[in-house]
């Protein structure tokens, strides 16, 4: 198990290996994210309506990528609407969860990527300098899909969330293993956890919540 280093007036923690997923800890309740954003796509929109956690901020849109986070109109604030990056600049946060991967699994170029997902984390730092940034890894699909898709492979989000656990490293932010919280044990999602393959079922979401919650980082 890792040791927790003493939290430190950043979200970067002195001695703490970001290299490693994010270790057990103990639970928290849902006000834990009253104070949280998440960005995602369908997925997320999935766990906040599941799961009925509506007293956090959730940045959310279908198809959602590490690009259109910079570009779509998707996120209102008093009557405004904003790209989900920048509605950071607009919202009181002390914490972000970001689940973005699936959608961009088609793309040529791994490395574009993980250089638009660098990107919003910069962008987090920005607007928020002391929040702490989690990085969820990219859930994976069912045997079925992940055979007959055109593109969503769990060979590629395999391979997107080493990428990823990279980033996490490199940039200083929180890895968490989301995908321990769903998969079976083969590492794909089971094919009665989400109606296509994809999409959780509802107590499926739960489980992926139960999970956030006891991995935090104090």
């Amino acid at each position: 198990p890792l040791v927790q280093a003493e939290t430190s007036e950043t979200d970067t923690q002195p001695g703490y290996d970001y290299s490693q997923p994010v270790p057990q800890s103990p639970p928290v309740d849902n006000s834990y994210f009253d104070d949280a954003v998440f960005i995602g796509d369908s997925r997320t929109q999935g766990l906040i309506t599941a799961t009925g956690l509506y007293n956090t901020t959730a940045f959310t849109h279908q198809g959602l990528t590490v690009d259109t986070a910079f570009k779509d109109l998707i996120a209102e604030i008093d009557g405004q609407y904003y790209t989900a990056v920048d509605a950071l600049k607009h919202t009181h946060f002390n914490k972000v969860y970001i689940m973005l991967g699936i959608n961009e699994t088609g793309w040529i170029y791994s490395s574009k990527f993980i250089e638009g997902y660098g990107r919003i984390i910069d962008a987090v730092r920005s607007a928020s300098p002391d929040a702490q940034i989690y990085i969820q890894e990219i859930l994976p699909v069912s045997n079925s899909v992940s055979n007959s898709h055109d593109y969503i492979k769990n060979s590629k989000i395999d391979e997107y969330n080493q990428l990823l656990q990279q980033l996490a490293q490199e940039k200083q932010v929180y890895f968490v293993d989301t995908a321990a919280s769903v998969a079976g044990a083969d590492g794909s999602l089971p094919e009665d956890a989400a109606v296509d393959g994809i999409h959780l079922k509802n107590s499926y979401c739960q489980k992926w919540l139960d999970y956030l919650k006891t991995h935090t980082v104090s």
